[in-house]
């Protein structure tokens, strides 16, 4: 049970829901309860998240009950869409036209009233200066132009369906309209931020990528005209956290120990999923990341001063790094297994099998799901086997240039750089660095 009304709690998620009249049921599908997520696993802040969306639905079951329902919609788009044509320009006699028809359908469907009445009621603050305001275009819903943003958004695919999905969640964060947006509710809403997974505080590097979707958001509106290019709310935003150096590290991924990694690929193979065995089997010996791993083929083999060797071309933003393109020497542990796959891979070549169209997001799914049937937390993921491997540079005392050659990081990433000029980096060289380094019981 909620504290709140119109809360329910359903896997771990807070949801809204609300009764459908029986006298509105037809008008939505015959539905009797409306119900959706907030995203929010924090009670408080789901809270605050459905009171505007109950207060829409209320609105709308009260719009079908005066007969009004789509109707409504469709003729309000239509005149906030003819309001655009006119923004910025000299009033004609059409355009005084439509903001009789506007005053006209405003006041109609908010009371009974005259015209000399319905002027007066779109200067005082109440129900009929909104819906005025609203076509007007002086009070723009944020997600106005969504559609037509993600029509000529650079960016594609998931990447797309995560910035558009970002946009919407702060638009129902801050229910503000284009033309009251400041600053400071920005800074409000990153101040509030949590993590979805968690409900403690949004780390910074989390901050910063949602105000970068917002901010590509807000040079398509400056671009089209839609907005004023000389302020933008979404620029000189703080996002560090207020948060202590303990608080930081429990935040931050954990690697596993040395000796829970065999238990991992073990319960892949006890759970007959070979290609996630031969994935975290890899990992433990290279350091890799799992979309390296994952774009790995069969051309990905080469020889290097007579090492075997795996060619890492990087993955994702990574592609371009010098640091990430690499030729990591192939562990003995892992020789026959890496050889094993190429001789079976199919047509595609690649050496994990795995016929998802997103190969890498599928076997994290597989791995996340297996992981935490075996009682590990959220702050253990697929990528905490990398953290593992670079622990057991350190404790080897891995020159820093040699560590940063096998796993792909930029020269000079750390504190210091001790060592970093030191070291044999050859591959016959780096291969006896992971052969003394990476051992596991």
């Amino acid at each position: 049970m909620s504290r709140y009304p119109f809360l329910r709690l359903m896997k771990q998620t807070w949801f809204v829901q609300l009764g459908i009249p029986a006298d509105v049921r037809h008008a939505f599908g015959g539905k009797k309860l409306l119900t959706r997520s907030t995203g929010r696993r924090n009670e408080t802040e789901a809270n605050l998240v459905a009171g505007p969306i109950v207060f829409a639905w209320k609105a709308e079951i009260e719009a079908v009950r005066r007969g009004l329902g789509k109707p409504i919609r469709d003729e309000a788009e239509r005149l906030a869409s003819e309001y655009r044509r006119f923004r910025g320009k000299p009033l004609d006699e059409v355009a005084i036209a439509l903001v009789l028809d506007t005053i006209n359908f405003v006041t109609e469907r908010t009371s009974d009233t005259t015209l000399a009445e319905a002027v007066r009621q779109v200067t005082v603050p109440g129900p009929a200066r909104e819906r005025f305001e609203t076509i007007t275009g002086k009070t723009t819903p944020f997600l106005t132009f969504i559609a037509e943003y993600e029509m000529v958004a650079k960016v594609r695919d998931d990447t797309l369906k995560q910035t558009i999905s970002g946009i919407r969640r702060f638009a129902l964060a801050v229910p503000k309209p284009i033309e009251a947006l400041t600053g400071g509710d920005v800074q409000t809403w990153l101040y509030a931020l949590k993590s979805e997974r968690t409900g403690k505080n949004a780390d910074q590097n989390t901050k910063q990528r949602r105000l970068s979707e917002l901010r590509g958001y807000w040079a398509h509106l400056v671009a089209m005209g839609h907005v004023d290019g000389s302020t933008n709310p979404f620029t000189k935003r703080i996002t560090a956290n207020q948060e202590t150096e303990g608080e930081a590290q429990d935040r931050e991924r954990q690697g596993f120990r040395p000796d829970e990694v065999p238990t991992l690929w073990q319960q892949a193979d006890a759970d007959h999923d070979k290609p996630l065995a031969a994935l975290i089997r890899i990992a433990a010996h290279s350091g890799a990341r799992l979309g390296e791993l994952m774009s790995l083929t069969t051309s990905s083999m080469m020889e290097d001063g007579g090492i075997a060797c795996l060619r890492v071309a990087g993955h994702g933003k990574r592609r371009k790094t010098r640091a990430a393109r690499r030729v990591v020497p192939i562990h003995p542990a892992i020789s026959e297994l890496v050889t094993e796959l190429a001789n079976n891979a199919d047509a595609d070549g690649f050496l994990i099998a795995c016929n998802a169209k997103h190969r890498a997001i599928a076997m994290s799914q597989r791995f996340g799901r297996m992981k935490s049937n075996m009682g590990y937390d959220e702050f253990h993921v697929f990528h905490s086997l990398r953290h593992t491997v670079i622990q057991m540079f350190r404790e080897a005392r891995c020159p820093l240039e040699v560590r940063n050659l096998i796993v792909g990081h930029e020269d000079g990433d750390e504190k210091t750089n001790t060592g970093a000029a030191y070291g044999d980096l050859s591959a016959k060289g780096r291969l006896g660095w992971m052969q003394g380094a990476i051992q596991y019981p």
